[in-house]
């Protein structure tokens, strides 16, 4: 019988806690027990004076099971119920399952030896998974990561380094339909799109395993660098063609896709894809890179791996010799805490890796705040973060599927409610998992990102939708190096998209990818109106620092743009051809791109009502989009207009035209556009060593540079050095200009981290 009290304020945890004790720091409970326990307290009396706190002693805790705190778990801002670090001590949660190493041998079977790269069969090693969670996990997803003493690593790939490319000549062309027919291609001609959407199946089919449409070809670069023979590829495939995935920009410079192969062939030495490519093989024919995964057979590097559902054989290239004190294990959790109704939550410090699934932290209800954590090393979304009020600040994120999910707060066709929820003072970057971007989502209403480093990301890294978003004092750079295309931030296609307010951030060496299309720091693309864009400072901005292609209402003041291509830089992009469509679809109810991107009028109306933007409530809050949107003749609302572009600043920049000289002088008229001031290096405090805060503010802006980025404060004891990394990457960069850029790149982990 343990000596739990009824409304005690505290008790604590340790790894090796038991169910039974009594919950004090001596006599410490396991952590599920202290949720359990504080649970039922909670149902029973309610939250005592002062509030409630798990305190959880420092340790490795293994879990397998999300743990979800229910509506019981509602504090107060004067009684909260915080869950958090004891003091000095370090907390990690782990999701993973351990995986004997006893049972591991060499591959002594002919058959099983013959599935092997034969210059490394004597080093593989294998055992058989008999334990129903490990199975059901390894057989869920072939993307995990496998562990080897608390090392991670990703299944088999091809190539080991840098990407493979097809040959220009196929074997078999792809089918068309849904395919896009050699000289139909061109952007903006998709494929499983009318004309080419095979009869009877959804908008956007581009075939699959059971019925492929691809393309078959081979290799025209990396093909020396298999692991295995073409043979090997083909029976490998053809035993189990669910077991492999093929990740590239293989469909456009710009977009980061994967698909399973549906087959291989020896005799023509060329792998044959399970669908079509969004603009057909033939657009940018020279520039498909990709990478393979999860091919026995390409099991030739250290700490590779590959589990096949057949035999349920665990296949290992140990970093290191297997010994019975070697630590080998899965991630098998989905998600660690979900805090669905609570309230005036509080967990801090508690550090969680290896889950492999859903979100690690998933916070809802409202008034909630995680801090002071690493989330790593998991192929699931770091933060999910909706309800109100919520929180994330002082947590590095790295190594993940996806890192941010900061949603709450929406539009209505008489208000916005806004979600106030806040990400703040983060660390958000990849280190090992270069097969992934940097992924964080911004979507609803009324959310703040503030204050965040974000780097390291092979391309786009922040995507924001919805309405009164604020982007402020963040810091992005090294980002886009494999990608064309996009931004490091990026927003596109809603004409509705008012409010939205990019201020104070610092975008830098965001070098462009020779071949690729151009990329900006911020990128406002395909229509996509109303951001207000604030004393924003670009250095090095790949080809723009901040890009509107097309949309409307923008308000670009007091930012700075040195050493790039182009600062700011506006386009036409819709036009009389989306203008055109519109007048189609609103003639026709059935028209096929009802409800398609191309329906840019009809998706604003979808939310905002039929006209919505005369609405009282749109037309008091933002009265610029009811002129756009009220303007419905030719050089209107599908044309850029209501810019209004001042006291914009520019040094070294090789083209100062803001606004694309296509732009026909009838939309020009109906804008605000000033030429850039000329700011020289001696203006700033610091040129040489990136600090650009402006020495005279009664002349230039008053951007407060020095705020921007990383901070101390009780959520973060330490931050890593700005003007280390900044020069660092300055002086790897050093006579190099971020367009037409380099295919010199550099891990910028290991340059913060230092």
């Amino acid at each position: 019988m343990c000596s739990w009290v009824v409304n005690a304020s505290e008790i604590y945890t340790s790894p090796n806690g038991g169910t039974a004790n009594r919950g004090t720091k001596k006599d410490p409970v396991s952590f599920e027990t202290a949720i359990k326990r504080v649970s039922e307290q909670l149902k029973k009396n309610g939250v005592p004076k002062g509030g409630i706190t798990i305190n959880v002693l420092g340790g490795l805790y293994r879990f397998v099971s999300p743990i979800v705190l229910g509506e019981e778990f509602k504090g107060t801002a004067e009684n909260p119920i915080v869950i958090r670090a004891v003091e000095g001590e370090v907390v990690l949660f782990d999701g993973s399952m351990l995986i004997p190493s006893k049972g591991f041998s060499k591959v002594r079977n002919k058959k099983e030896r013959a599935r092997l790269a034969a210059a490394v069969a004597d080093k593989v090693r294998v055992t058989t998974i008999t334990n129903n969670t490990l199975l059901n996990r390894f057989s869920e997803n072939l993307m995990l990561n496998l562990s080897f003493n608390d090392v991670e690593f990703l299944p088999s790939v091809f190539p080991n380094e840098g990407y493979a490319s097809f040959k220009e000549k196929t074997v078999a062309p792809e089918v068309t339909p849904p395919g896009v027919p050699v000289g139909k291609e061109a952007h903006g001609v998709r494929a499983g799109a009318v004309p080419f959407l095979e009869p009877g199946r959804e908008r956007y089919w581009k075939g699959s395993l059971e019925e492929p449409r691809g393309a078959q070809a081979g290799f025209s670069k990396k093909e020396n660098e298999m692991g295995g023979t073409w043979y090997q590829w083909e029976n490998e495939i053809k035993r189990n063609n669910t077991r492999n995935q093929l990740t590239g920009f293989i469909e456009a410079n710009w977009l980061l896709s994967s698909q399973p192969i549906f087959s291989a062939s020896g005799a023509t030495e060329s792998i044959h894809l399970s669908r079509v490519l969004s603009y057909g093989w033939a657009w940018k024919k020279n520039d498909k890179p990709f990478r393979v995964f999860g091919l026995l057979c390409e099991l030739d590097k250290p700490g590779e791996w590959h589990f096949d559902p057949i035999t349920n054989r665990l296949y290992v290239y140990p970093p290191k010799s297997i010994n019975k004190k070697t630590k080998i294990s899965l991630s098998v959790a989905k998600g660690f805490v979900h805090l669905k109704e609570a309230s005036h939550v509080q967990i801090i410090g508690l550090s969680v890796k290896n889950v492999g699934g859903g979100a690690v932290y998933d916070i809802a209800g409202d008034h909630n705040l995680v801090a002071s954590a690493t989330i790593s090393n998991s192929t699931a979304t770091g933060v999910r973060i909706h309800g109100t009020y919520n929180r994330l600040e002082g947590c590095d994120l790295v190594d993940l599927n996806a890192h941010v999910q900061l949603s709450g707060g929406k539009r209505t066709a008489n208000k916005i409610t806004e979600g106030n929820n806040l990400v703040q003072n983060c660390h958000i970057y990849q280190k090992k998992y270069k097969h992934e971007k940097v992924n964080i989502g911004m979507t609803g209403a009324g959310n703040t990102f503030r204050n965040n480093l974000v780097h390291n990301s092979l391309g786009q890294a922040m995507i924001v939708n919805g309405n009164n978003q604020l982007l402020e004092l963040n810091e992005f750079f090294n980002i886009g190096y494999d990608e064309g295309d996009g931004g490091a931030v990026y927003s596109g296609a809603d004409l509705a998209g008012y409010g939205n307010v990019y201020k104070n951030n610092f975008f830098h060496h965001l070098m462009h990818s020779p071949g690729k299309v151009e990329r900006a720091g911020i990128h406002l693309d395909d229509g996509q109106s109303g951001a207000t864009c604030i004393g924003n400072v670009f250095y090095k901005s790949a080809g723009k620092g901040l890009f509107a292609f097309g949309g409307s209402g923008h308000k670009m003041h007091d930012n700075v743009f040195l050493e790039g291509q182009r600062g700011a830089y506006f386009v036409r992009s819709l036009g009389d051809k989306i203008q055109k469509i519109e007048k189609e679809i609103r003639a026709n109810k059935n028209h096929h791109r009802r409800g398609a991107k191309e329906d840019y009028v009809g998706r604003v109306e979808a939310s905002i009502g039929v006209s919505g933007w005369a609405n009282p409530f749109w037309l008091a809050t933002y009265p610029k989009f009811n002129q756009v949107m009220s303007d419905t003749a030719r050089y209107g609302r599908h044309w850029p207009i209501r810019y209004s572009v001042k006291n914009n600043f520019s040094y070294k920049n090789k083209i100062t035209a803001i606004a694309d000289p296509r732009i026909e002088t009838q939309a020009l008229m109906k804008s605000e556009v000033e030429a850039y001031k000329k700011v020289q290096p001696n203006d700033f405090e610091d040129y040489e060593n990136l600090n650009f805060q402006f020495k005279n503010t009664e002349k230039f802006p008053n951007i407060p540079f020095s705020t921007i980025g990383l901070k101390k404060d009780k959520y973060r004891s330490t931050v890593p050095n700005k003007e280390h990394y900044r020069v660092g990457i300055k002086n790897f960069f050093e006579g190099i200009s971020s367009m037409p850029g380099t295919k010199k790149t550099i891990d910028t982990s290991v340059l913060v981290e230092e």
